[in-house]
């Protein structure tokens, strides 16, 4: 089950890494009172009485150090962390009051339509009846006041995210789950989705660009609630182009999409397109499956299935762990195959591990094989990880000299964790920090 997040926001300074750390009982969000010290996104995890967890994410502040453009400096990081968050705890400073560019933050936010949980930090000494009477104007029915610092109200708060996660998980399965649907023109992307959804949603045609848009269909799959994104077809703008869409809708689908079917000809040669693109999503670290289509038109599926891999996919890294599948959408061959793998890999993309068991794998790694350095004088040290977030499974290593792993070593240990862990199939991502 995926657990319920809540996003910390606010100004620079307010007390969110602070908060963060009170919450997951961690120290991991190192604290300063220089504003905008925060840089990237955090996340971490906050245990109720019930032994039940939700996850916290801390975020950087969103006023630009550089210049104090207000949208412009909410970072890709922490957007994307906002659209992903399923609630929004939003932290004011009891001492300096609400600042002109709360207004634009909280506009920004109640426009992506999340849950905002209103919090007033620093509240030690300062009477409730005035700081209410500060705040009425923002709107919210109620506040909740709190000092991170001296652990005031923090019972409080865990109480309200406790109910909110609860209210959460009841609501999981209408929650829903992204599959964006890619390939190139005429691969036949529309009938493979109108042959899993039964019925004749989306337009197919032997002519190229049939679709012109991502056209949006939800429907249970595999006993999961997925909305699937049919996209326009893929085509190459010009020699050094590889990565965009022939739409940006479709674009967004790929980033925004929680899996993604890739779709190809059986009856062609992958492209070196294709290929980027399949190199494009494996950097980016988004799950997908490789769906050959058109299997009707051959004939020794097996010895096929063996060559195309050997041809076409063995210049990538861990090549031998992609799910691959073949189909014929147009005959309904190989459908049940398809839904099998993908509640596969739905389950390896929720999979949680303890830290304990993450540091047994990583002993067996070194002991195995030494980390090696790109420096003669800089030896890297790994000293602790955990996992932080899922889909795709995401380690944070945390050590010295990290920035000095060798890329090929980082690929070992891709390779060890992937093995180790049973996750043969889906992405892995690594984060170092020192």
């Amino acid at each position: 089950m995926r657990l319920t997040s809540f996003l910390l926001a606010g100004l620079p300074n307010v007390g969110k890494s602070l908060l963060f750390n009170k919450l997951t009982q961690t120290k991991n969000a190192i604290v300063s009172d220089h504003a905008g010290f925060t840089r990237d996104v955090r996340y971490g995890y906050c245990s109720f009485d019930d032994k039940s967890e939700c996850e916290i994410i801390d975020t950087a502040g969103f006023i630009s150090e550089k210049d104090d453009v207000l949208l412009d400096s909410i970072t890709f990081f922490t957007r994307n962390a906002i659209f992903e968050a399923d609630n929004i705890v939003y932290i004011f400073d009891a001492n300096i009051g609400i600042q002109l560019y709360d207004y634009h933050y909280l506009e920004f936010l109640r426009k992506s339509n999340k849950n905002v949980i209103p919090v007033i930090n620093k509240c030690e000494g300062k009477k409730i009846d005035f700081l209410l009477s500060d705040f009425s104007e923002l709107g919210f029915n109620d506040f909740l006041f709190i000092s991170a610092l001296h652990n005031s109200g923090i019972f409080e708060l865990k109480e309200k995210l406790s109910l909110l996660k609860s209210k959460n998980t009841n609501s999981y399965e209408s929650k829903l789950f992204k599959v964006g649907v890619i390939g190139k023109s005429n691969v036949g992307k529309s009938t493979l989705l109108n042959t899993i959804l039964k019925q004749d949603r989306f337009i197919t045609s032997n002519e190229e660009n049939t679709t012109r848009e991502s056209i949006d269909s939800l429907t249970p799959y595999g006993d999961i609630n997925v909305l699937f994104s049919d996209t326009a077809g893929l085509f190459k703008k010009n020699k050094n182009d590889f990565s965009l869409l022939s739409l940006n809708d479709a674009f967004n689908t790929i980033e925004f999409s929680d899996i993604i079917f890739l779709v190809v000809d059986a009856s062609k040669k992958l492209s070196n397109f294709e290929k980027k693109i399949i190199s494009h999503l494996a950097i980016n670290k988004k799950n997908f499956l490789l769906i050959i289509n058109k299997s009707d038109l051959i004939n020794n599926k097996k010895f096929f299935l063996n060559k195309y891999v050997s041809d076409n996919l063995s210049q990538f890294t861990n090549f031998n762990s992609f799910l691959i599948t073949m189909v014929s959408a147009k005959n309904q061959n190989g459908m049940k195959s398809l839904e099998i793998k993908f509640k596969n890999l739905y389950k390896l993309i929720h999979s949680r591990f303890s830290t304990g068991k993450l540091m047994r794998v990583l002993d067996n790694l070194l002991k195995d094989k030494p980390i090696l350095s790109t420096s003669k004088n800089k030896t890297p040290k790994i000293k602790y990880l955990h996992q932080g977030r899922i889909n795709p499974v995401t380690l944070i290593f945390y050590g010295k000299n990290l920035k000095y792993i060798q890329k090929n070593y980082i690929k070992h240990m891709e390779r060890h964790f992937i093995k180790s862990l049973n996750l043969n199939g889906s992405q892995i991502r690594f984060i170092f920090k020192n």
